[in-house]
């Protein structure tokens, strides 16, 4: 018998990602146990300062890496878009499982699509990503900060503290929480975080009997699209709370379609969509990078940047 110990953020989410990779450890062998542990992080003990002016990359998963090396666990669960755009020296990633549904989506009491919110409606989201793209869209909008996890947002709405929120489709799926009163936004609408919807599994680079052992669950397309979007946030030396999204699709000839966008101060933000080699991800991802830093990017993140500073 194995034993592996899976160690995750606490939240209801998070928990619900670790239960499916622990089924899907437990039936892709035979003999192996898996338990879970929870570690907190400092993106979770500070639930009140917006995650981009907490002043530090990694505020989800520092503390797992921590964990990592201190062997109080074998692999660390993370939501990939949550991850930075490069790993800390010695980490890898042991496994990308097979991405979720990668929109965003509208959830209100009344099932209201973009457009039929009323005039200065408040929308209730945390990402500097979703409120540059929406208030392109619709900039009559009230756009209100708003953290905690998904069952204070989405109660928000329903309450009427807000008459929206957005969110991630994949983590309501895992929840079981889609329902009538959510509205998927199209990727046109709204690019998603590079990384949304795939779950991946961190473990120390030296512990091969484990890296072997996870590697049954690793999704060869989705972790090459989830390489190039990871590119161009390197490439851009963009954190994950950056205002910058970035969507890899494999089409059916194996090529891959990577679009991304960076917001701007001002104008309606940059944007880059290339088609590549499915065999070289990550130069896909150096050369939509590559067009968006010519258009401004770097100019426009440094702009965002300075207006984030703590103090």
């Amino acid at each position: 018998m194995v034993a592996i110990r899976l160690g995750t953020r606490g939240s209801a989410l998070a928990l619900a990602q670790t239960q499916v990779i622990q089924t899907l450890l437990e039936r892709s062998h035979s003999g192996i146990v898996c338990t879970a542990r929870v570690i907190k992080s400092h993106g979770d003990t500070d639930r009140r300062t917006p995650l981009h002016l907490l002043g530090t990359t990694g505020v989800f998963t520092q503390a797992l890496e921590k964990a990592l090396l201190e062997g109080a666990i074998d692999a660390a669960v993370h939501s990939a878009k949550d991850l930075p755009s490069t790993l800390p020296g010695g980490f890898v990633l042991a496994a990308v499982l097979k991405r979720g549904d990668p929109r965003d989506c509208l959830l209100t009491r009344q099932g209201f699509t973009l457009d039929q919110l009323p005039r200065g409606a408040t929308v209730g989201t945390g990402s500097p990503r979703r409120r540059t793209q929406l208030s392109r869209l619709r900039p009559d909008l009230s756009l209100q900060e708003i953290r905690g996890n998904v069952d204070t947002r989405r109660f928000a709405a329903l309450s009427g503290t807000v008459d929206a929120v957005v969110l991630a489709m994949a983590g309501l799926a895992r929840l079981g929480l889609l329902d009538e009163h959510v509205v998927p936004l199209p990727v046109e609408v709204c690019l998603p975080q590079a990384g949304q919807a795939a779950l991946a599994l961190e473990v120390l680079e030296s512990n091969e009997d484990v890296i072997e052992i996870l590697r049954a669950l690793d999704d060869e397309p989705c972790r090459m699209c989830l390489e190039a979007e990871r590119a161009v946030l390197e490439e851009l030396s963009a954190g994950c709370q950056a205002p910058v999204a970035a969507h890899c699709t494999m089409l059916h000839d194996g090529a891959l379609q990577l679009r991304a966008y960076v917001a701007q101060p001002k104008g309606a933000g940059l944007t880059s969509e290339l088609v590549g080699d499915g065999c070289n991800p990550r130069a896909l991802g150096i050369e939509v990078a590559s067009q968006l830093r010519k258009g401004g990017a770097e100019a426009a993140l440094q702009a965002f940047r300075a207006a984030s500073s703590p103090g």
